[in-house]
Order: structure tokens, then sequence, then C-alpha cells
């Protein structure tokens, strides 16, 4: 080794000597008391997290049961009539035997209350909620604060209930999600409860067969740090009020995506992680610090002893199957329907989502001058475009499509994203 290469190696040594102990000063000081993530669980004490509400629920009808369901939907939900299912979460997570449970639940007199921010695809879908061809029924707006309020005269409040989203010592922005009224369907006959910030319906009611669905959008008005305030508690009892009187079951299995729940998930609500071979080794801060050393050392030697024989052979992306993307996530939910309008209608959905998210391209109005900005951005031909969105036309102006159309509809969008810049 030459001797120009001693003073590096004492400074790395050195930089790397101080890392170490800065990387040991950080995990031995005092880390915040709790956990601000937004889990929902009904079993945990932490701000966003519901334990308190599903106390006060446990007890609000004495007379009937309080079921925590920690099991898939098909297994756990009754197959009577008069009972209340409650979800309070950022996302449901379902899957398709337990999504017709659900629907099967509340069509034979039963009621599901659902606080999520975004309403679940297949339960708009099967109550025809949205009349907006491109548009999701909810939406939402960025800010520190919500004033909540009802509709109904004895319920509505003054001042309104005010809601913040906090971090620690913090108040945050916050996506705070709303419906959009004019998007849900009149023959739905939704019945709008509730509000934000004066004109933001945030709770309505919708029937279903025997049942309701009770949707709510801002489950943060239900956790723990936001119980602490007897106005907010107040907000929970009138929003809960609706419901009649039967037995609660509370779903904390649906909170947990899918691909982590496995066959002994039983406790719902809980990432089952299998623990590395390395577990010990890092649970001991001894073991860990020396874990890292030997880390650090052998990047050392590789910087200074091995040499590179050849360029770095880049890798190469391989090519997306949109089609068959397209094929596994949609295609399923209307493969027993064989609808293939409403197949090519929710192409449209998820294609224009797209343009608004990688080119923040408004999608409203479908124009000349729209078309005219997306081959700008896209460096796709105009002509091309124009011949995507009139496929589409025609799909929509007809009752029903053969799957040739639908092929050759999905093709345009498909040639769309291989030449898109």
């Amino acid at each position: 080794m030459g001797k120009n290469k001693i003073p590096v190696i004492i400074f790395l040594i050195v930089v790397l000597g101080l890392g170490v102990g800065v990387y040991l000063w950080q995990t031995n000081i005092e880390k915040p008391k709790h956990s601000w993530h937004e889990s929902y669980k009904n079993n945990q004490k932490e701000p966003y997290d519901t334990y308190v509400i599903a106390e006060m629920l446990e007890k609000y009808f004495p007379s009937k049961k309080f079921n925590v369901i920690r099991r898939p939907l098909h297994e756990s939900l009754p197959r009577n009539s008069g009972n209340n299912y409650i979800f309070i979460g950022s996302g449901m997570y379902l899957d398709s035997l337990s999504e017709l449970k659900l629907l099967d639940y509340v069509a034979r007199g039963n009621n599901a209350f659902l606080s999520i921010p975004s309403i679940p695809y297949i339960i708009e879908d099967t109550l025809n909620l949205s009349v907006c061809e491109y548009y999701y029924p909810t939406y939402s707006y960025p800010d520190s604060f919500a004033h909540l309020n009802f509709y109904q005269p004895d319920f509505k409040s003054n001042p309104d209930y005010e809601f913040a989203y906090r971090n620690l010592n913090d108040t945050l922005e916050y996506s705070w999600t709303y419906i959009m009224d004019t998007c849900i369907n009149p023959e739905a006959q939704a019945v709008f409860y509730a509000y934000m910030n004066d004109t933001l319906t945030n709770y309505m009611r919708v029937a279903y067969g025997k049942g309701y669905f009770f949707i709510h959008t801002t489950p943060l008005a239900f956790t723990n740090v936001q119980l602490l305030n007897k106005r907010s508690v107040e907000y929970a009892e009138k929003v809960f009020s609706f419901l009649p009187e039967g037995d609660i079951y509370w779903d904390e299995f649906s909170k947990i995506p899918i691909e982590y729940k496995t066959e002994n998930n039983n406790e719902g609500g809980e990432l089952k992680w299998e623990k590395s071979p390395l577990y010990f080794i890092l649970s001991q801060p001894a073991l860990k610090t020396a874990w890292y050393l030997i880390l650090a050392l052998v990047l050392l030697f590789i910087l200074f002893r091995a040499k590179r024989r050849q360029r770095a052979i880049p890798v190469l992306i391989s090519n997306t199957n949109t089609s068959l993307e397209f094929a596994e996530t949609i295609g399923r939910i209307y493969y027993l329907q064989n609808d293939h309008k409403k197949l090519a209608s929710q192409k449209m959905k998820l294609f224009l989502e797209g343009i608004r998210n990688r080119y923040n391209i408004a999608t409203n109005i479908i124009d000349d001058a729209f078309i005219l900005k997306l081959a700008q951005k896209s460096q796709v031909a105009q002509k091309e475009i124009e011949r995507l969105f009139g496929n589409y036309k025609v799909i929509e102006n007809q009752k029903s499509i053969n799957e040739e159309s639908l092929i050759i509809f999905n093709q345009s969008i498909d040639n769309f994203y291989t030449k898109a810049k």
C-alpha cells in the first residue's frame, strides 16, 4: 500500500469512529413517549389509536354485546339481522369473500359504519354511488384544522366542533377528506348527516337491501388524542347516535394489508414479522455495535483492496405488461359479470388519475386544449391521443361493447404509456 493512502485510511477510521459515537449517543437518548402513527388499534392508548372510542361503544348499548373481529369477515360476521358493524381506520383491506360477505350482511338488515378517508371501490360500485364519470366521490383538502358540524338542527352546534392534526407539540397540515355530494347518485337515496367547513359533507347514510351503510370520512375525529376534549366526545356521541340499537361488531382484522396477513394471524391490527437470524445480535447494544463495526471494516477493505475489473453493467428494467396488470387488478371485479363497458370505464378512470399525478394536468374537461397540453407534456402525437379519447367516446355512447372493442381501447392506452416521456 502506498504511503499516500495511509492518511486517507486514518481519516476514514476517525470519521467512522465519530459516526459510531453519534449513533450510540442517539440510540441512548430519550425517545418520544408515544407513537404518533395513525394505526387506529382498539387495544392501544397511543394518540392515533382508538382505545377510548372502543370503550365508549362497548358501553353504548348496555343490553347488547360488543364483539371484536380478529378474523376475516366471511368467518366472523353473524348471519342474523339487527346488528352494527363498525370499522374505523386509514384504509380498509378486504379479500373478495369478505367484500361479498359485508354486502350480504348489510342487505339482510344489518348496518355498517365505515369511518375511512376513501370509500371502498366494491361498495361505491355496488351501491352505484357516483354519477361523475371521471371522478371518485371523495376528495380531500390540506389544512391544519377542520371544523365539523351536523345538518340536523337538534344536533347542530355553535360553535363548530374543531379538530386539529397534531404530532408531539406541533399542529401540522393534514389531508381532510370529504364527500363530493354533487357526484352522489340521486337514486342512491343518500341522507347527509354532517359536514366540515360549512359546506363539505363528511357523513352520510346509504340504503342497501334491508340495511344501511353509514359512511364517515374523518376517522381522525375518533382517535384517543382527539377524545381528550369533551367537545370531541360530544361530537362522537352524536355521530353514533344515528345507529340503531344492536350488537356491535368492531373490525380490527381488516386494518391489515392483505399481503401481511398469515393463516396464524389471529390478532387483527397486528403485523406479524418473522424474526431474522440477526434478531438477538441487534437486540443487544454491545453486539449491535460490534456488528456494525465489522460491517464498516469490511467496507473499508473493499474500498482499498478490491479492484474493479470492468465497467459496471447497467441493470435493465424489464418492460411492464400493463395489459396483464389491468387484467389482474381491475378485470377480476367484473369478470363474473362479463361487463366490458364497465371495464373500459374503470380503465379510463385509472388512466386519467395517472395523467393528473404524472403531468399535473386537470382532467375535469376533456377538450382540444387538454389534448394539446397532454401531447406537449407527454410527447405523444396529438392524433394518437385524439384517437384514444375518440375510442372511449364511442364506447361511452353504447349500452354495451364486445371484447374486441375493449381490447382495442386497452391497446390504445398501452401505446400511450409506451411512447409517453
